[in-house]
């Protein structure tokens, strides 16, 4: 078994991965990958999260008077996240993050509701960098038509029906691009791994679509929101205070590669690299869900987590 290990994220609420502010039609963008346009979670965000979430589970295993700030400071946080800002140039963690990529989008469709979608190039993304983590593969290889949605076989009261009529005439309707629909049962393989590793409702719902609708869908499918802040004396807009948003909905999929080196901390932990994922592990196990992105307060950025191995 590798020492390393895939995190995967399903959105259970709207996810905001702020990009900062933008001059656009949305004052505030999802961070987006440069070279596909994808959405992103960035890395040192993702790893913030699971140092918080390690020092909730301190918290829990040593009780109330325990704090988070000793929870900080224990050796095994300072081994596998690094030492709190204050003495950070003592060493660097043994855990790398990287970004977090995005997999399956949920994207309304004219039958079934809603189907989650998923393209060639993000299946090849996700076992390259099940590669790298030196991991088995997800899924074969898969292709399909430029404008043909594939779906494993079968329909049955727990899969429901995505395509509207039959034969030569059906067609699948997601948001506002009709595809015709195309058999591809290798979709079983990739939700039977994403389902063992916790993430739940999936093999219903999955669609293969091509690169390049996926890039539409990724790009102009997302929840756009505007909100205000009320004067609190006129209940009427505070001046400046309307803005636009754009959020990931729930039920999105991304993933994120962690990987472990031996502790830079002289041995003071006395944590072995194999050990790393396992107390992450065990501190995102014992967590209900995790908060990432912006707005925890309005409810949004919860998301199920899961650690592949």
């Amino acid at each position: 078994m590798s020492d390393n290990a895939m995190l995967l994220l399903q959105a259970l609420t709207a996810l905001h991965p702020g990009a900062g502010t933008s001059v656009g039609a949305i004052d505030m963008p999802v961070q987006r990958e440069r070279h596909t346009g994808w959405p992103m979670v960035q890395g040192s965000g993702i790893k913030g999260v699971l140092r918080a979430a390690y020092r909730d589970h301190l918290k829990r295993a040593n009780g109330d008077s325990y704090s988070l700030e000793a929870a900080d400071s224990e050796a095994t946080t300072r081994a596998i996240f690094g030492p709190p800002s204050a003495s950070a140039g003592d060493h660097g963690g043994a855990l790398a993050v990287t970004d977090a990529a995005i997999l399956l989008f949920p994207a309304r469709s004219a039958a079934g509701v809603f189907a989650l979608v998923t393209c060639p190039l993000a299946l090849e993304r996700l076992n390259s960098a099940l590669e790298m983590a030196g991991m088995e593969p997800a899924c074969k290889p898969l292709s399909i038509s430029p404008d043909c949605a594939g779906r494993a076989p079968g329909d049955s009261p727990s899969r429901p029906a995505l395509a509207i009529g039959q034969g030569a005439n059906a067609r699948v309707i997601l948001e506002d691009l009709v595809f015709t629909p195309e058999g591809a049962p290798d979709l079983v393989d990739l939700a039977t791994w994403l389902e063992k590793h916790g993430l739940v409702g999936i093999a219903s719902r999955l669609v293969l679509v091509s690169d390049d609708a996926f890039g539409y869908l990724v790009k102009f499918a997302t929840t756009v929101e505007t909100r205000v802040k009320l004067n609190y004396d006129t209940k009427t807009v505070a001046n400046g205070a309307l803005f636009v948003e754009e959020l990931l909905p729930p039920q999105t999929v991304l993933y994120s590669v962690l990987l472990a080196e031996e502790p830079h901390d002289g041995g003071k932990s006395q944590l072995k690299r194999a050990g790393l994922v396992p107390e992450v592990s065990a501190a995102i196990g014992s967590a209900n869900a995790l908060q990432i992105g912006g707005d925890e307060t309005i409810g949004k950025g919860w998301c199920r987590a899961g650690v592949a191995r």
